[in-house]
Order: C-alpha cells, then structure tokens, then sequence
C-alpha cells in the first residue's frame, strides 16, 4: 500500500504563540515537502473582517480572498504574519497566510472541512481547537 505524503501543513496561530508554532510547523513542512499555511486564528474581529469586504473595497476583494502571500499579509496590516510566512519560504518551504472570516473554533473547523489539510499544528493555546477539529465536532 502506497502511503501519501504531507501535502498541507496548517500552523494554527495567535498572536502570543506565532513564531514558535511556525519554526515547528515549516520544519514539517520541509521533511515532507509539503505547502505550509500560517492560520490565524484571532485575525477576525467580533464584528469585522481583516480581508475587505464587498462594501469596503469591491475592487479589491478577489485579490485578498484566499491564501495569502507576505506581501498581501503586509497591504491587510498583519506584519508579524507576513514575517513568518516570509521566514518559511526563506527557509524553502512553499508558504502562506490565511486571514479567517470567523474567530475561534468555528473558523478552524470551517478551514479544516473546506480544504482538509494533512497536518494541523498549534502551540498549548490553541490546542482545544485542533482537538475540535480532529474529532469533527462542527460549531
């Protein structure tokens, strides 16, 4: 039986946890030569969006709506995202932003359901959700 490797290595981050979650989830990454994605789990806001929406920024909205590069993350006003997608593709690793719509469980989940990654990565603050996640439990 032929196993697949790693395609998706998803780092679910926070402000507080970014870098270390990172470095660990860019080191998977390269052993498996697979695309890394940096999830931002507390980008939305309770009452607003980080991407633009379709009243704030028509024109602009298709080019913010899905992974996004360093350069993106740095026009939306997330640096330190950007930073760290930046140092993993220094270090090799094919790698990206993602800015979710919900905060929490809910956007991890509808994340994973929509485009199921291989591997999910978190630092000891956001374990819940991945946890969440991996028993399929739907908020």
């Amino acid at each position: 039986m032929n196993v697949p490797n790693t395609r998706t290595v998803v780092a679910v981050v926070g402000s507080s946890d970014c870098a270390a979650v990172v470095a660990a989830a860019t080191e998977r990454a390269a052993l498996d030569a697979a695309t890394l994605v940096v999830y931002a789990v507390d980008a939305a806001g309770a009452f607003s969006s980080v991407r633009p929406t379709w009243w704030s920024a028509e024109g602009q909205r298709a080019a913010y709506g899905g992974a996004l590069t360093p350069l993106q993350l740095e026009m939306l006003g997330e640096h330190d995202l950007a930073l760290a997608v930046q140092r993993a593709r220094l270090a090799g690793v094919e790698s990206y932003g993602w800015l979710p719509t919900q905060r929490g469980a809910a956007g991890v989940t509808r994340y994973a359901r929509d485009h199921r990654p291989d591997v999910l990565i978190c630092g000891r603050e956001h374990a819940a959700l991945t946890e969440k996640v991996a028993g399929r439990e739907v908020v």
